[in-house]
């Protein structure tokens, strides 16, 4: 009975902690090369958590889908390696934007914290919001004309590189192209850090009016960008609040 007892409360920190974690935490992609040769492996990490680049990797039930797409809008597969690690292999020159999706799930504030599901699984809930997280990083092939891709799920948030990686260095900018359901975005609100930052942002910009940021890298060391945009939840004010959407691209000069 006891050890029933003590399963029950681990399962029960668990899912509480899962809930909490979702609430105020992003996913990420952390490429060991961003500049990989034509028919190179690279390896990719798909963080979760709040502290980049550590943290937790992204499990199983979470991934919702992940390729990489090429300059001309092409799929590729990204193969999986085991949870929360893949590889990918480059097979020609060119821009290669990686894309991960979270699956999509309510999260409710309760007089007993936040938890996951709507309001309709909990009575005394004050409050809800229905979570959309992406992920993205740049992989350049050798040398190449192509521009930065700009292509991805219409129906989310999603925020795009405007450089290729090799022509980003420490202490110039970089500029993003926010959009959403796939249309240009004001207002946005854009955070940036790097790795090694005692702060957890260190950088603060919202998208101008044709939905453009920019930042400076001012450190040597990867860099993590998120943008974040809620909205009303129309379908039913008594299953949810509004939606939260987070987007994520990371940078290494």
């Amino acid at each position: 009975m006891k050890n029933i007892f003590t399963i029950l409360c681990l399962a029960a920190g668990l899912f509480l902690a899962i809930a909490q974690s979702v609430q105020a935490h992003m996913v990420w992609i952390n490429p060991d090369n961003p500049t990989p040769e034509p028919g190179e492996t690279i390896y990719l990490k798909l963080g979760f958590g709040h502290e980049f680049p550590n943290n937790q990797v992204v499990k199983r039930s979470q991934l919702a889908s992940i390729h990489a797409l090429d300059s001309r809008g092409n799929q590729i597969t990204v193969q999986k390696i085991f949870p929360g690690f893949y590889k990918f292999t480059p097979k020609s020159k060119g821009i290669y934007l990686i894309q991960a999706q979270l699956k999509p799930g309510f999260v409710s504030a309760t007089p007993d914290g936040h938890k996951l599901g709507s309001k309709k699984e909990h009575e005394n809930a004050k409050s809800c919001f229905r979570y959309h997280m992406n992920a993205a990083t740049l992989i350049q092939a050798k040398d190449t004309d192509d521009q930065a891709i700009q292509k991805g799920n219409k129906k989310d948030l999603r925020l795009f590189p405007l450089q290729n990686p090799s022509e980003i260095e420490a202490g110039e900018e970089v500029s993003f192209l926010v959009k959403f359901k796939g249309k240009k975005a004001k207002n946005v609100n854009i955070l940036a850090t790097f790795s090694g930052s005692d702060k957890h942002w260190v950088q603060e910009e919202y998208s101008n009016d044709k939905g453009i940021v920019t930042f400076r890298l001012d450190k040597d060391a990867p860099w993590l960008f998120q943008a974040k945009h809620t909205t009303p939840y129309q379908k039913d004010k008594e299953v949810c609040d509004k939606h939260t959407y987070k987007s994520t691209v990371t940078i290494v000069p």
